[in-house]
């Protein structure tokens, strides 16, 4: 869930003098991490050059709920945003729901002459993993709009104009 930072739990035999004589005492140190992570980077991608911000709010009211944001601004045709939230379906649950809304924008006129947005939403039921196997079904769907540059040679007019992507994938 990403909520402790550190976790160690040690077991003794109790030494309380009115415990029962199999009893035990278990202690459990626990280090929760911040409420808050904010991460900045640059990199490159196909001849440009990125910035990108970052930031997860994580157990906002104590139920291992967790929201994350993504920006990354290309200095010359790119730009992505994404915006998600997650929480378990149920407190105490091993099944955690994740939604998420994103756009991306990518300008490839000057390689192959028409630009990209695309703008949609994600869906997602994942089972937090018991050290042995872990299951996700996801559900996304995007709006997906191509405009083509003037006197393009590259794509065919058919290819412009606006398309829906539907998925699912477990």
């Amino acid at each position: 869930l990403d909520i402790f930072k550190t976790a160690e739990c040690s077991v003794d035999i109790s030494s309380a003098p009115d415990a029962p004589e199999h009893a035990l005492d278990v202690v459990l140190n626990l280090e929760e991490r911040g409420t808050h992570t904010i991460s900045t980077g640059t990199y490159m991608q196909g001849g440009e050059g990125n910035a990108e911000v970052s930031w997860t709010l994580r157990n906002l009211f104590g139920n291992g709920e967790r929201v994350l944001g993504n920006a990354s601004l290309g200095h010359k045709t790119s730009n992505t945003f994404r915006l998600e939230g997650s929480a378990p379906v149920a407190f105490g649950s091993p099944v955690r729901l994740n939604i998420a809304a994103f756009q991306s924008n990518a300008n490839l006129a000057k390689y192959s002459s028409f630009r990209e947005r695309q703008r949609g939403l994600n869906l997602a039921l994942t089972s937090i993993s018991d050290g042995e196997s872990s299951h996700e079904v996801w559900y996304e769907a995007a709006w997906r709009t191509v405009t083509l540059e003037k006197g393009s040679f590259v794509c065919p007019p058919e290819e412009a104009g606006d398309s829906f992507k539907s998925s699912l994938r477990h």
